[in-house]
C-alpha cells in the first residue's frame, strides 16, 4: 500500500485484460502477461512462485496449469494498410473531361 502512494507499483488501466504473454514467456507466458497486468516485472513474479510453490509443496503448480488453460494469449496485434479506393482508368477520365456540360 506504500509503494502505491509513491508510485512504486502501477496496476493496469481500468478495462485491460489479463491475457498469457508472447513475448515475455518462459513456459506458457502466464506470470509475463500478470506481470504486464499488475505493473510488476515479471522476474519478480517467477522468483516469488518459485519460493512459494518450494513452501507450499507445489500448490501453485496447478494454479499456473489452471491459469494457463483458462487465461487467453495475447492477441495478434496486425498493422494494416491503409485502403484508399483504386484511382478510376485513365481513358474515362479523357472521355469524360472533352464531353460538353
Amino acid at each position: 500500500m506504500v509503494a502505491a502512494r509513491r508510485g512504486g507499483f502501477s496496476a493496469s488501466h481500468p478495462g485491460t485484460r489479463l491475457y498469457r504473454s508472447r513475448d515475455d514467456r518462459w513456459i506458457g507466458g502466464v506470470l509475463g502477461g500478470l506481470g504486464s497486468y499488475l505493473g510488476v516485472e515479471p522476474l519478480i513474479l517467477r522468483i516469488l512462485v518459485l519460493v512459494l510453490t518450494l513452501l507450499g509443496q507445489g500448490v501453485l503448480v496447478l494454479a499456473y496449469i489452471i491459469l494457463w488453460v483458462l487465461v487467453p494469449e495475447q492477441p495478434l496485434v496486425t498493422v494494416s494498410e491503409p485502403v484508399s479506393p483504386p484511382p478510376p482508368p485513365g481513358p474515362v477520365l479523357r472521355s469524360l473531361a472533352g464531353r460538353p456540360r
